[in-house]
């Protein structure tokens, strides 16, 4: 949970570090895909949209319903420049939850210190075609 914590903090350089130690100290288990989806989310706060889509792929690989990978996959990829990719993630993210909306988006996740991630990330599934 520091991985994420620092996430939410503000701080994903820290949160880099965090779920880089705890996937060296366990590379296998049920925490590995949240670790995968902490480390996209870092990324995609870090500006770095390229790295964050790809741990997003592989933090949804093995579990395609899985909410936070599909969530972080589509807004990674809208804001890479990847439109067809991120319409795919939202697509698949309506499915598993309907309800999901951007007004709602703060609902499902943890409590971001910082406004601009959360603007950010907003702004992102928007542009991947999440509705209002």
């Amino acid at each position: 949970m520091g991985g994420w914590v620092k996430n939410w903090l503000g701080e994903p350089e820290a949160a880099i570090e965090r779920f880089a130690r705890t996937m060296r100290l366990s590379p296998v288990g049920p925490l590995v895909r949240s670790n995968q989806s902490g480390t996209a989310h870092a990324h995609f706060f870090l500006g770095r949209y390229d790295e964050a889509a790809s741990w997003a792929t592989r933090a949804s690989q093995d579990k395609p319903d899985f909410q936070p990978g599909l969530r972080i996959d589509a807004a990674s990829n809208a804001m890479a420049g990847r439109p067809e990719q991120a319409q795919r993630a939202v697509a698949r993210l309506r499915q598993v939850n309907p309800k999901l909306r951007v007004s709602n988006l703060k609902n499902v996740l943890g409590p971001y210190r910082h406004a601009e991630h959360l603007s950010v990330y907003e702004e992102g599934l928007r542009k991947a075609g999440l509705p209002e």
